[in-house]
């Protein structure tokens, strides 16, 4: 019986690491849609791929890695850059096709870089998830004024993320 008093045992896979005693989830299935890709075209920043590119803008590590673990094992290609600063710096370079940011951050905030965003002609159409531990009613609605495609509040489901990232880019 598992209760925070009585967890689930944990044992070694075969691979050594050490596993809930659950199912596993059949090979076949996963969670994840068929990786997201585009033609690359000589003006579209891409250098070359053909994969979609998202820019991570948060100032939390652990959020940085989880964000782009989901969007890489979407098939995407992904740059992180720790503040609304350094994703403008970023942008002078490059254009990515989606971008997924923080709130709460040292500097400029995550409203004050959307808006930013779509006040400039060259990231006007950009897709902008805002992600953040911000959850009042007022929030989303600001962010959403700001410019931004979705508001997700932390914690978020991994779906969550997958079903914003998958509805921006259709």
């Amino acid at each position: 019986m598992n209760s925070p008093l009585n967890p689930p045992l944990l044992r070694a896979s075969p691979e050594g690491a050490p596993s809930l005693d659950r199912q596993p989830t059949p090979p076949h299935t996963s969670m994840f849609p068929a990786p997201i890709s585009s033609t690359a075209s000589a003006d579209s920043g891409h250098l070359g791929t053909d994969r979609k590119t998202a820019l991570v803008v948060d100032d939390a590590r652990a959020e940085q890695r989880l964000i782009a673990a989901l969007l890489k094992q979407m098939g995407m290609a992904v740059e992180v850059v720790d503040s609304g600063e350094a994703a403008l710096a970023w942008l002078m370079h490059q254009t990515p096709d989606l971008m997924v940011l923080d709130v709460v951050m040292p500097g400029m905030s995550g409203f004050d870089l959307c808006r930013q965003l779509k006040a400039r002609p060259e990231t006007a159409g950009l897709p902008v998830i805002l992600c953040t531990s911000k959850d009042q009613e007022f929030d989303r609605f600001w962010g959403l004024r700001q410019g931004a495609s979705v508001y997700l509040t932390k914690p978020f489901a991994p779906q969550d993320l997958i079903t914003a990232v998958t509805s921006c880019l259709a």
